[in-house]
């Protein structure tokens, strides 16, 4: 599952106010963080990159579609 470094975990239904990005035991707290920001009224979407290498190599298309242009990080 590392083939292309960075993978969607969970999503909103429209346009997230943040992502999150995690990576390996830090996954569960964004997973956790998401949920606390949800009662806040907050849209997360929590991103899983356990490689930045590989992430780096898949193409513009891609790297946009997981870590949306203009949404905080």
């Amino acid at each position: 599952m590392l083939e292309k470094g960075a993978y969607i975990l969970e999503d909103t239904s429209g346009k997230p106010d943040i992502i999150l990005i995690a990576t390996g035991s830090e996954v569960h707290l964004a997973l956790k963080a998401r949920a606390k920001l949800s009662e806040k009224g907050i849209s997360a979407r929590v991103v899983s990159m356990p490689s930045w290498e590989l992430f780096e190599k898949t193409s513009q298309e891609y790297k946009d579609s997981v870590l949306l242009p203009n949404v905080s990080r």
